[in-house]
């Protein structure tokens, strides 16, 4: 997992599986948000996981970005 950014409200994120020979099988880039369950809505992230997040990202900064991330996914007709 890479954390690719991060704001007071969302995380985008990509997931790379590898198989024993080290090839590349599975890939995953996803945009979270976080919800607060009890308002019903998009909240910021409480302080002490948005500073965790921070951090993450700062670590995972000089990773280099897969090239399949950012593509537009939508279904055929759309």
């Amino acid at each position: 997992m890479q954390v690719l950014g991060v704001d007071s409200k969302r995380l985008h994120i990509t997931h790379e599986m590898y198989n024993e020979a080290g090839t590349l099988v599975a890939t995953a880039e996803q945009m979270l948000l976080h919800v607060d369950t009890r308002a019903g809505k998009v909240s910021p992230f409480p302080a002490q996981i948005a500073g965790r997040l921070q951090q993450i990202r700062a670590a995972h900064a000089t990773l280099p970005v897969p090239a399949y991330v950012g593509h537009v996914m939508r279904l055929e007709g759309r």
